[in-house]
């Protein structure tokens, strides 16, 4: 590539002259380059440093705002301590009291707080047990009403007699549950509502299957024990022989 001089020469300028030319020009070019360079260098000096001393600021603002801070709370604790303090010593001096008087005073205060918390604890667990025996007797009380409604209804199409016999038969048991109440209940109203056979009466039904029963053991329901040489058959063990055709 021809550079300026030769460029000129060919342009009909004296060769003396434009080298002198050339010569000119690479000296304003490197001054140039230079000067950009030194400015360049001189505004990312000024910027470091304003950015340095941003965060050097920033980070002095912050200790000296965590040192007031800390000297802040220390100032608030010494003044609350010794305005405590001063109160305390007022009270002593307007009660007439020593150090060790006051001390016991405060004891007895508390003694008694505690005593009147316990009090009231004691008063709160005394009503949660009366409601707790209140709830016992309504459930007891709406088992006996499940309990009556089921039994009338078993009993439905017995005769009174029978029905009386059965009730004081139920009112000699104790039942786990009213699983257990129904089945006995069952037991009787079917041994009652059977036909009558030479082994039993309506009279000693009853009877028979309480010798067979246990009235909280599901796997022994009434009147289900098997008749044995020395046992007379229940009423409804004849009965079921009866309806399979196997006793007349």
């Amino acid at each position: 590539m021809p550079n300026i001089a030769e460029l000129l020469v060919e342009a009909n300028i004296p060769e003396d002259v434009a080298e002198k030319i050339e010569e000119m020009f690479d000296q304003k070019l490197e001054e140039g380059i230079q000067h950009s360079v030194e400015s360049r260098l001189e505004e990312a000096k000024v910027e470091w440093a304003s950015k340095q001393a941003a965060l050097i600021e920033s980070h002095l603002q912050n200790i000296a705002e965590s040192w007031a801070q800390e000297q802040t709370e220390l100032l608030e604790s010494v003044i609350q301590q010794e305005v405590l303090e001063e109160s305390t010593n007022l009270l002593r001096n307007f009660l007439g009291l020593g150090e060790v008087s006051l001390k016991e005073s405060a004891d007895t205060a508390l003694t008694g707080q505690v005593t009147s918390l316990r009090n009231s604890l004691e008063s709160v667990q005394t009503q949660l047990d009366e409601a707790l025996n209140i709830n016992e007797a309504q459930a007891d009380k709406l088992e006996e009403y499940q309990r009556a409604e089921y039994f009338a209804e078993a009993t439905d199409e017995l005769s009174d007699h029978a029905c009386d016999k059965i009730a004081t038969v139920l009112e000699s048991q104790t039942f786990s549950d009213m699983d257990a109440y129904k089945g006995f209940v069952d037991s009787l109203v079917e041994a009652y509502a059977a036909p009558k056979t030479p082994a039993a009466t309506p009279e000693n039904v009853v009877d028979n299957i309480m010798e067979n029963t246990d009235v909280n053991n599901p796997s022994n329901p009434a009147g289900k024990a098997a008749p044995t040489k020395d046992q007379p058959m229940s009423l409804v063990e004849a009965t079921k022989l009866s309806m399979q055709g196997k006793i007349k």
